[in-house]
């Protein structure tokens, strides 16, 4: 999976359980904050701390202002670490991260690492420092998927685990090389959450969280596999009276996504090995996911989305969007009579 749709998805699914997070890793947190008031993600206020100096690699942040018990205000910093190694520079980020936005609020901050990394490795919860007498240490909370346990996950009510468990579940495939073995085992991991879920009562707005994080977090080799999830989706929705069309909206999103997608990862080809090669190579790819979704919903508003973006944002020629979209002419001119 590419970086940036990775961070994507986890941004995604801490805002829309942003509170069960908070109970998943500290179970007594509501002894300490008072969540019912409500939480207000500050990521512009996270972004104007740093300006042009936020560290690299990047990684997902998120954050967010709660109060406590007694009604003061508090902040709570999240992190996730999404690189596959860890970097031996993280904990003087993670204090780096710290010292900035305290200097900018001269607020309490709790700060969490989650790491993805496909081992068991315990990484360091602290940055120290000492000199000549002077020294810092600044410890923050760690939570490793790698070392946690897949039945104790399968227990836990909190939506946050299942989350975890899709997350758990992708390194369990890690070393599968054979591909439909992967596929089938796969299915089985992503049918077991999705009963998990749609089992359990939450908002509407979680479900559809979860269950997009679940179909794109890991994606199966073969279309027809995903295709079989999407009946799945469809059936258990319906079956246990979830709210009707939610699968609808899902295969929706996950359409308009996968259109956006092939056509940003296009332009981003193109800037390096020209534009038209970086064109071609994204159209294929976003046609690829599209046939995925497709076989649900039909192609033909992905197609009509395409030939309006390469008209309205690449200025294309009703003639060019024509020929590079496969159709005629006046089917070009009758869609933009449409719009």
């Amino acid at each position: 999976m590419k970086r940036r749709q990775l961070d994507e998805l986890w941004k995604g699914i801490l805002e829309n359980t942003f509170e069960d997070f908070l109970r998943f890793i500290n179970p007594d947190v509501d002894t300490v904050l008072d969540l019912q008031r409500g939480i207000v993600f500050l990521d512009k206020e996270l972004d104007l701390a740093f300006g042009n100096n936020k560290p690299s690699p990047k990684i997902v942040d998120k954050l967010a202002r709660v109060y406590t018990i007694d009604g003061k205000e508090e902040y709570i910093l999240v992190h996730v670490e999404v690189q596959d190694q860890y970097r031996e520079d993280f904990s003087r980020r993670m204090f780096e991260y710290y010292y900035r936005i305290f200097d900018q609020y001269h607020k309490p901050i709790t700060a969490y690492a989650i790491f993805l990394e496909d081992n068991v490795i315990e990484r360091p919860d602290y940055f120290e420092q000492n000199c000549l007498g002077t020294s810092l240490h600044y410890k923050y909370n760690t939570y490793k998927i790698a070392n946690q346990s897949y039945d104790e996950l399968i227990e836990d009510n909190n939506p946050f685990a299942l989350a975890v468990l899709t997350a758990k579940s992708a390194l369990m495939l890690g070393n599968i090389k054979d591909e439909d073995e992967r596929d089938r085992r796969l299915f089985g991991y992503k049918r077991k959450l999705l009963r998990l879920l749609v089992s359990r009562k939450m908002p509407r707005k979680k479900i559809e969280a979860l269950l997009y994080f679940l179909r794109f977090y890991i994606v199966f080799e073969n279309n027809d596999f995903n295709t079989k999830f999407d009946n799945e989706v469809k059936s258990l929705t319906n079956s246990n009276n979830i709210s009707m069309g939610i699968e609808e909206q899902l295969l929706e999103i996950w359409k308009r996504d996968a259109t956006e997608l092939g056509l940003q990862e296009g332009l981003e080809k193109g800037l390096q090995q020209g534009l038209e090669k970086g064109l071609q190579e994204g159209l294929e790819k976003g046609q690829v996911i599209g046939q995925v979704i497709g076989q649900e919903i039909g192609l033909r508003k992905a197609k009509e989305k395409e030939i309006l973006n390469l008209i309205s944002k690449l200025g294309f020629s009703n003639e060019q969007a024509a020929d590079f979209a496969e159709v005629t002419v006046s089917y070009v001119e009758e869609l933009l009579a449409q719009h």
